[in-house]
């Protein structure tokens, strides 16, 4: 726990940029961003700081791969040096084991997946796969088909040839999804499929819900979390809601040429064409196993019961994958999956699957 002091001009202005973003004091500058409890909106927060205090542009990339004061300032130092263009991002690069890709939600960046790292085990690299368009330039993809095949091209960067290890949640399901059906044409095993609260696949189509129906099922959607939150948490996740609201209707109604100016715009933009994407697409039967990791706790009050969605979900599954299902009990609300102390229970669970591989 010895504290490490900054040794020149430039480590010195990034601990006060550390100590300001993170609300902290004694910051050594050999402590990990993540594990003094940085998460996405502070990383955000800190790289827009560095960039104005510095006049260079770095990328969630680089803190992932430069976590410390120390070795973000080497980064700085650099002459010449550019933002890697690359959806891959290495969370955890120890372990023996093949590695594990995470292919985050639409508009989410691979910060999501730092806690979750943390509660694995160091017996294989983790890597995540976000969007390239959230940091670089932005890029529109017409299928999600098309977004498959470009993550699979640069996985094999990393690992040429299977048995692959694939995940995801939320709308990265559907990629990893497709990702292991197309990995399986190409003659490549697909060791572990794990789908995080996965959806139902014929679920996919459905066209949008009726403005009124969309209403409803979003307000039962947040006052289910509100319900089990306490007082001070209610307000944290209002205050943060209501923002969110005010940010979304500002990227609407914003000009074409400010819509993308920042990350969270951009990760607006993201979501829209996801949900776009999704009803486009429809799964085909997947040679392989699924490995399902599911939250026991109703999204909303106007949802199945968990047992009931459970079997239905087992159910509809059981005719897409040939090798069968496999489904983890997640003891939580899909929302705080990732979140703490929830995540430690994520991190068991997805543990135990990637392990169960022999």
């Amino acid at each position: 726990n010895t504290v490490v002091a900054p040794r020149d001009e430039l480590e010195l202005k990034l601990t006060r940029i550390w100590e300001n973003v993170l609300g902290k004091k004694l910051i050594s500058i050999t402590d990990n961003f993540f594990h003094l409890g940085g998460y996405s909106l502070l990383a955000v927060r800190l790289l827009a700081q560095i960039e104005k205090a510095f006049g260079e542009t770095l990328t969630l990339a680089n803190l992932f791969q430069a976590p410390t004061i120390e070795k973000l300032a080497g980064i700085l130092r650099q002459s010449g040096w550019s933002a890697p263009q690359s959806s891959l991002m290495l969370l955890q690069p120890n372990g023996s084991k093949p590695p594990f890709f995470y292919i985050t939600p639409a508009g989410v960046t691979a910060l999501q997946c730092s806690s979750l790292v943390c509660h694995l085990k160091p017996n294989r690299p983790f890597y995540a796969l976000q969007e390239r368009g959230l940091e670089g330039e932005l890029i529109h993809h017409s299928s999600i088909e098309e977004i498959a095949d470009r993550y699979i091209q640069e996985i094999r960067t990393i690992q040429p040839s299977g048995p692959y290890f694939l995940g995801g949640s939320c709308f990265g399901n559907i990629v990893a999804f497709e990702m292991a059906q197309q990995l399986y044409k190409q003659g490549e095993k697909v060791a572990r499929l794990v789908l995080i609260d996965a959806f139902r696949p014929y679920h996919l189509s459905e066209r949008p819900k009726s403005k009124f129906i969309f209403l409803i099922t979003y307000l039962t959607r947040h006052l289910t979390i509100l319900s089990q939150l306490d007082t001070k948490e209610k307000g944290t996740y209002l205050i943060e809601l209501v923002r969110r609201i005010i940010l979304k209707t500002s990227y609407k109604i914003s000009p074409s040429h400010l819509r993308y100016s920042s990350l969270l715009f951009r990760s607006f933009y993201y979501q829209d064409l996801g949900r776009q994407l999704r009803i486009n697409y429809v799964p085909q039967a997947y040679p392989g196993r699924v490995s399902i990791i599911k939250a026991d706790v109703k999204h909303n009050w106007l949802a199945l019961p968990p047992e009931k969605d459970k079997e239905k979900l087992l159910s509809a599954w059981e005719k897409f994958a040939a090798e069968g299902v496999e489904i983890y009990d997640f003891s939580g609300h899909h929302h705080f999956m990732f979140t703490e102390p929830y995540v430690q229970d994520l991190a068991q669970k997805l543990q135990a699957c990637l392990d169960s591989f022999s």
